[in-house]
């Protein structure tokens, strides 16, 4: 540039160089300034100063600066570098060559953007590039090129299984929503909800570990084994829980796993039973049975009702009772005490039932049970009570009685016969009637009378007698 000598002083000359100076600035490395083809200057423009990239981050999300979570925009930041004009950011794939994005060209003094229009594809690895520039001077970030992760999120599907599956594992899968460049791994857990792990009703094994899902693939399964028990028990669930994921972000944490029941609802019988009757208890435990364990309570309503055995009366057997009777879970029977009465009557033996309704948790197969109540009396012994009458008695019968040396609680019965002594029973001299038969005595009674005919004669003898046998 060539100026008039004559049109400036050095005041003038001062100003002129100042502004050359910035006009140069923005836009070469050095500025040179002739002066009447005698002096020429050269102004060196200064190169930005050092920065770094602070990371990527998905905007609101906070996660670490390198990692992203799925679905959000990436927001790039920067220390900010002096003497810049402006900066230039590039996305690379992760071979560092292939640019993903274009180029951005930002102004001055800016420490962040936000590629709200990139592609960037979920669970894939990126590299940046940020130049600072001031005009063909770049300095490039002292971190270049700084990697990032798209992260993909993980997720834990709910699942059923039956009890008696022949494998006796659970498969659970955890799934990521896209590929990754990178293997995903993340911690599980299983947990008890109505399903137990441990336990007389364990309905599988607690487990822990980490699964891996490898590079390029979607999911992994984690197998738990089930118990096939054999208690009836509702569908019952369990829970397999992740956390710590590295190289992944978790949207789904928790999968619910449904153990489906194979066992029947188990069915009630009353057993049947017997008992002395002069048990020392006094006791009659009947026994009431479930088919197969329960994890549930079963609970029966019972009543005891009488056959041949009583439970009133003269001749009760036994106290009328009822209840509800309880089996507990894991159990298979319960027991129902009935008082037994010993009393002193010769018996048969005798028996009444113990019935069961209205169950819970459980069906009826032999809702009646009997009870038989062996008896412990000997037969009552027989004898006939000796008699006498005058001959001349107005009834004209001789009553004779027939005695039990205990009650019975039955009818006894007994055949009869008079037999001649020194009294006849035909002939010129008879004394009475020949007779026979069968005498009975009652239920609960002792005696049984049987009259026998007498002959008032006229002829004088000596008393006379006659067998009734």
């Amino acid at each position: 540039m060539y100026l008039n000598k004559h049109i400036f002083n050095k005041t003038n000359l001062s100003l002129i160089i100042l502004l050359l100076i910035f006009s140069f600035l923005s836009c070469s490395k050095s500025a040179s300034i002739t002066m009447g083809g005698i002096t020429k200057t050269t102004v060196t423009l200064p190169p930005p100063t050092a920065f770094s990239i602070g990371g990527v981050t998905g905007g609101a999300d906070h996660v670490a600066d390198d990692l992203l979570s799925d679905g959000l925009i990436p927001t790039i930041s920067w220390t900010d570098s002096n003497n810049e004009t402006g900066y230039k950011i590039t996305i690379y794939e992760d071979d560092q060559t292939t640019i993903k994005c274009t180029t951005v060209t930002l102004p001055q003094n800016i420490t962040q953007t936000t590629f709200s229009t990139c592609p960037l594809t979920t669970g894939q690895a990126y590299t940046i590039k940020i130049s600072a520039i001031n005009g063909a001077l770049e300095v490039d970030a002292t971190n270049n090129m700084f990697s990032f992760n798209l992260q993909s999120s993980l997720s834990v599907i709910d699942g059923s299984i039956n009890e008696n599956d022949g494998t006796g594992l659970a498969s659970i899968t955890i799934l990521l929503a896209n590929t990754s460049d990178s293997d995903v791994s993340v911690e599980w857990q299983t947990n008890d909800l109505s399903a137990l792990s441990s336990g007389t009703f364990a309905d599988y094994t607690s487990s822990s570990g980490t699964a891996t899902i490898l590079s390029g693939a979607t999911s992994t399964t984690v197998d738990i084994a089930i118990i096939n028990d054999s208690y009836d028990e509702p569908n019952q669930t369990f829970t397999l829980d992740i956390s710590n994921p590295v190289n992944a972000t978790i949207t789904k944490a928790s999968g619910t796993i449904t153990i489906i029941d194979d066992d029947g609802t188990p069915s009630l019988s009353v057993i049947d039973g017997s008992i002395n009757e002069d048990d020392a208890t006094g006791l009659m435990s009947v026994t009431i049975q479930l088919s197969n364990p329960s994890s549930n309570n079963i609970t029966v309503e019972w009543q005891t009702n009488d056959l041949s055995a009583l439970s009133s009366g003269t001749f009760a057997d036994y106290t009328s009772s009822s209840g509800t009777a309880t089996i507990l879970a894991g159990a298979t029977t319960a027991t129902v005490d009935v008082n037994i009465i010993n009393d002193t009557y010769d018996e048969p033996d005798q028996t009444f039932n113990l019935n069961i309704a209205t169950p819970t948790n459980a069906t009826l197969t032999k809702a009646a049970g009997v009870v038989t109540i062996i008896d412990d009396d000997l037969a009552p012994g027989l004898s006939v009570i000796d008699n006498s009458i005058n001959e001349d008695d107005a009834a004209g019968l001789v009553n004779i009685a027939i005695q039990l040396d205990s009650i019975s609680e039955q009818d006894v019965s007994v055949e009869w016969q008079t037999n001649d002594l020194s009294a006849l029973s035909s002939g010129t001299f008879a004394d009475y009637t020949s007779s026979s038969g069968t005498a009975t005595i009652l239920a609960g009674a002792t005696t049984a009378t049987v009259d026998v005919n007498i002959i008032n004669d006229t002829y004088d003898e000596p008393d006379q007698t006659f067998n009734l046998n």
